[in-house]
């Protein structure tokens, strides 16, 4: 399944989960401020903190994390 924080995106994961927050783990570790989740490619994509800028001030940036990926809440019915 391929979940995302971004509401434009069809895989938004407010359409997947009843509850919020969702956990998603990597390598059985829990991943913070998660944008981009797919446990069927093992990617995760997450801020390295709250919300990173960089020096031009216009692009957050984030890192991609690869591994066993588990994406754990209360699924809509």
């Amino acid at each position: 399944m391929k979940v995302s924080a971004d509401p434009r995106d069809p895989n938004y994961w407010r359409e997947h989960f009843s509850d919020l927050p969702v956990t998603v783990t990597l390598d059985d570790c829990e991943v913070h401020n998660v944008v981009y989740a797919d446990d069927q490619a093992g990617i995760v994509e997450a801020f390295p903190i709250d919300y990173l800028v960089c020096e031009c001030g216009e692009q957050v940036i984030s890192r991609l994390l690869f591994g066993k990926v588990a994406i754990v809440g209360a699924r809509r019915a």
